[in-house]
């Protein structure tokens, strides 16, 4: 494998080396996350992103005011509690700033860092929200100025859904690969509690083949017999389920979801947490949760703040071994300052990407 040269990184600068990932590694199980990660870099200033809006237009905010927006359009804050609606709004505000900061050349090559889609991040001005809820976002927002969740002094990938269904999963069951280990499954009490109820999708074996066939990886054919789960996670969800017809496909249960909710409608199988029948011409899907399950469950997350948690204790329990640190506080390096040969991080992560930064200082994880 290509690696990084000796000179290049003084000792003081070892964490960097969590952001960096060198091409050529044999063997390695890269995990594929949505979006890119970025160490904090000496070329952004922390104040500032540019944000294509629904319209087109390309918007330069700044960067409380585009948390603000993000909040109330990815939280649902009304008919709470104030200190519960606080609670929230403020773990959403750090959430919202660490994913935009560690995804925030996601559109680079298009001009801009990030859309106002849920391909990144969803996100409305303040002036279109009731002002009761413009004004929590903002002060949100202010209290939690600069903060980021941390791995390693970088700001992590902080994914989250809506409702895991009681348990969240590792990264690489619902993509590929290895996870990081701040993007573990583990047990929600709080979210069995405060859950939604149990779905339940019929589809028609000719609207889910036609569904099915509409994308390369699960295209079966003429016909389509069965749906079988072959491996499941330790949260349920289906992580490989084979596909049946006049074709034999094995796919990711994460894929599977997003090629029928693509053509069949947005809520058709809500989270891979789901088990499957074929009952004559139709297929039953019946399952929990919403969303991929990975990172903070929002649902989880408003039970823990309705039961008096704060907001870096609910943010510690969804995102292991991370701390909330200021942005300001972390250190940067120059992407120009990077060896030849090196890029930083993009969407892989395995644990050869840190090469170096063994020791007592460095995580427990990296220490076995």
């Amino acid at each position: 494998m290509t690696m990084l040269t000796k000179r290049a990184f003084p000792a003081g600068l070892l964490p960097l080396l969590a952001a960096i990932i060198v091409s050529g590694c044999a063997g390695a199980q890269p995990i594929r996350l949505p979006g890119s990660f970025h160490v904090a870099d000496a070329d952004f200033d922390g104040t500032r992103l540019r944000i294509r809006l629904p319209n087109g237009r390309v918007a330069r905010l700044d960067v409380d005011e585009y948390v603000s927006g993000s909040v109330p359009a990815e939280a649902a804050l009304g008919g709470l509690d104030p200190a519960t609606a606080r609670a929230v709004a403020e773990v959403q505000a750090i959430v919202a700033r660490t994913y935009a900061f560690a995804n925030r050349r996601r559109h680079a090559h298009e001009g801009f860092d990030l859309c106002a889609t849920t391909h990144c991040q969803v996100f409305r001005p303040l002036s279109t929200w009731p002002a009761p809820i413009a004004r929590l976002a903002r002060d949100a927002a202010h209290a939690t100025r600069g903060m980021v969740i941390t791995f390693a002094d970088r700001p992590i990938n902080a994914v989250f859904h809506a409702d895991c269904g009681g348990h969240t999963s590792d990264a690489g069951s619902a993509w590929r690969g290895d996870s990081p280990p701040y993007l573990r499954g583990t047990p929600d009490t709080y979210c069995v509690k405060d859950g939604a109820a149990p779905w339940r999708a019929e589809v028609s074996i000719s609207d889910l083949r036609r569904a099915l066939n509409r994308d390369d990886a699960t295209n079966v054919g003429r016909r389509l017999e069965e749906l079988e789960i072959t491996e499941q996670d330790a949260a349920g969800r289906a992580v490989h389920v084979t596909l049946h017809g006049a074709r034999t496909l094995a796919v990711r249960g994460e894929r599977l979801r997003s090629v029928v909710n693509a053509n069949l409608g947005p809520r058709t199988i809500k989270s891979t947490r789901f088990t499957v029948l074929r009952d004559g011409r139709h297929v039953l899907f019946e399952g929990r949760g919403f969303g991929h399950g990975v990172g903070l469950c929002q649902t989880g997350a408003l039970a823990r703040a309705r039961a008096g948690h704060s907001p870096r204790d609910i943010i510690a329990h969804y995102y292991a071994g991370t701390a909330v640190a200021a942005w300001h506080s972390l250190p940067r390096v120059s992407a120009s300052a990077l060896p030849a040969r090196t890029v930083l991080f993009t969407g892989s992560w395995t644990a050869s990407d840190y090469p170096r930064a063994r020791g007592p200082h460095a995580p427990h994880w990296l220490q076995e």
